[in-house]
């Protein structure tokens, strides 16, 4: 069982306290009419004094999902302990309650691909996943769930996972969400991560599966982005499926260090 470990920092451990604030924010739904279905999401990984907001404008849009999805969710592995990319094997608890791991659909994703191995030491100290958590209870009564943890940039590692992820589906046949969480781009004031930011939100808006590596190798040239491929999986995932991106939410927060400042994005990609 992996336990909680930001709960009473990142996000409130007081049970009443932390369904009320949540369901709250589902509940304001800010881009419905345009939206017929979401095949997955992208959101920021920080304390919900920060970013709740935008994990709110994305999982807004969730409700309505079928009790028996299984939640694909990526988080990064800032500590770089463990596998470079690890799948957890246990179950997740919240104050909320626990969170099952789907193990079937978790060793299919394991079969197909080349880089996923079954490692819990990566996820005991990283955030990330654990703070999607909460949300997700709130979406479904008993939800299911894979964890991946990734620690690398690599556009092999993306092309990876997304094929493992979609041929696992095909076979066990589920629904299935995608989630990614992770900061975006970090700059040395606000208005470098700001520009920055825009710059490829525009490339994001017109970016196609063919575009896909020509995106995803501007984004590489940038010294911004600690995960970047922890973003690019929820794109080409999508751009698969004809899923298309709609911005749901962007914010530029100071990181405490001189000047420096970072942006968190909530991404939506639906049809």
């Amino acid at each position: 069982m992996r336990y909680p470990i930001v709960a009473g920092t990142f996000y409130s451990s007081d049970k009443a306290q932390l369904k009320d604030s949540v369901s709250a924010l589902l509940s304001k739904k800010q881009v419905g009419a345009r939206i017929n279905s979401i095949g997955a999401i992208f959101v920021p990984n920080g304390k919900y004094s920060e970013t709740e907001d935008l994990m709110g404008a994305a999982y807004s849009e969730l409700s309505g999902l079928a009790e028996n999805t299984t939640f694909v969710i990526i988080g990064p592995n800032t500590l770089k302990r463990g596998k470079p990319v690890a799948i957890s094997q246990e179950c997740w608890i919240t104050p909320l309650g626990k969170v099952e791991y789907d193990r079937d659909f978790a060793e299919l994703i394991k079969q197909h691909s080349t880089f996923a191995e079954f490692d819990d030491f990566a996820h005991m100290y990283e955030p990330s996943i654990e703070i999607q958590l909460p949300f997700i209870q709130n979406l479904v009564e008993s939800p299911k769930m894979v964890a991946i943890s990734v620690c690398m940039s690599n556009k092999a590692i993306v092309y990876d996972l997304v094929n493992a992820i979609i041929a696992a589906a095909g076979l066990c046949k589920k629904n299935i969400m995608l989630i990614a969480a992770c900061d975006f781009i970090t700059k040395d004031d606000s208005l470098a991560a700001e520009t920055e930011t825009n710059r490829y939100l525009e490339m994001l808006s017109i970016c196609g599966e063919g575009d896909f590596d020509n995106f995803a190798n501007h984004m590489e040239a940038s010294n911004g982005f600690s995960n970047l491929s922890i973003f690019l999986i929820p794109l080409l995932f999508s751009l698969r499926r004809n899923f298309s991106p709609l911005v749901a939410g962007k914010k530029i927060v100071k990181t405490g260090v001189k000047a420096q400042s970072r942006s968190y994005l909530s991404v939506i990609y639906y049809k």
